[in-house]
């Protein structure tokens, strides 16, 4: 337990970072120095209680087997059912958005149990990351290695989510709904002056650089297999992969980081991301790793997505009382991204 109640731990070697920028209200200048999470951490054990939060952390392994194999599961069933004959186009195009759901679902889960709490131990989680991220078409361990750096870091121009800041536009953003506008932003090209890119963290062991020649291999093995069968089967490749990986996929993406941190507010340290109030269905599409969850997640890293819900209803008067601002509308929250372009990472104007 005290892996997962212990989980914000900053590398020995991390010093605060200075803001390259004062903070100005509409902008999406860093903080002058990291959020204390420890200190937010601990004013919440003391709101709560230690054993409260012992509590939100403990893991159930049933529920961890439900969540690993049941988005694995409803994706095989779902790429064999596209490709039947005879199925009306609207039914086969529902199920290719929900592949893409599932596959996106599929990193979450790899995300929650096997980037923070590691829950099968480093060779296991390793084996369900880097299959869960090859189905992505990506690599498991360079992900991870970006992602923690994100957490470490996060607010700070040594944040790897920083270049969501260069969506500075409605047209960058429609553009990064898709693969190649994901790329360009990630690849640092639409800074001035250029920023590193997204998976640039840094020499990787040599334990960290084998497992990233070997997803890479997965992935491209993934892609190679997938244009063999499509001589066999054109069509369950078509809408059971490549419409998801290419079309669908990515706008999932840009529909999640939205309520991530689209709005956070550089001048106070509780409000780490949009704090948009999720429900039932909302909760259960990005596996309670979205909105009001991301800000718990974010404090808490390692706690199971299956208790972040009530997490979120314990601390939410918590956060209110920190002036976070409470976001109601998705669509308000669209319509700024979209249309408003309101700054990445800053403090949104009410809807």
């Amino acid at each position: 337990m005290d892996r997962l109640t212990k989980s914000c731990k900053l590398p020995p070697t991390y010093t605060p970072e200075k803001a390259s920028a004062p903070s100005v209200p509409g902008t999406p200048a860093p903080n002058e120095t990291k959020p204390d999470i420890g200190r937010i951490q601990g004013e919440l054990r003391a709101l709560v209680g230690s054993d409260r939060i012992r509590q939100l952390h403990a893991e159930s392994l049933p529920l961890d087997l439900l969540v690993s194999l049941l988005p694995l599961a409803a994706l095989a069933a779902s790429f064999w059912a596209v490709g039947l004959a005879d199925l009306p186009w609207i039914a086969r195009l529902t199920l290719s958005l929900v592949i893409a759901w599932l596959l996106t679902l599929n990193g979450l889960v790899a995300h929650d149990l096997c980037v923070h709490r590691l829950r099968w131990g480093r060779n296991i989680s390793w084996l369900q990351r880097a299959l869960a991220f090859g189905l992505l078409t990506t690599s498991g361990t360079s992900y991870l290695r970006t992602h923690i750096q994100h957490h470490a870091h996060i607010g700070t121009p040594r944040d790897t989510e920083a270049y969501k800041q260069d969506l500075t536009t409605s047209w960058r953003r429609f553009a990064f709904c898709t693969v190649v506008g994901i790329k360009l932003v990630r690849s640092g090209r639409w800074s001035n002056p250029r920023r590193k890119g997204y998976y640039d963290t840094g020499a990787p062991s040599p334990v960290d650089a084998r497992h990233i020649r070997q997803e890479k291999l997965l992935a491209v093995g993934m892609v190679i297999a997938m244009v063999v069968y499509a001589a066999l089967d054109p069509l369950r490749v078509l809408m059971g992969y490549a419409l998801p990986i290419v079309i669908f996929a990515p706008i999932l993406n840009t529909l999640r980081i939205i309520i991530e941190h689209g709005e956070a507010d550089s001048v106070n340290p509780y409000a780490l991301g949009t704090n948009y109030r999720t429900g039932f269905f909302s909760k259960l599409f990005f596996l309670a790793d979205s909105g009001d969850c991301h800000l718990v997640h974010h404090v808490f890293p390692r706690m199971p997505c299956y208790r972040v819900p009530a997490a979120v209803r314990e601390f939410a008067p918590f956060f209110a009382g920190k002036g976070v601002v409470e976001r109601h509308s998705y669509l308000g929250l669209l319509k700024g991204w979209f249309v408003h372009s309101h700054p990445h990472r800053s403090s949104w104007p009410a809807a």
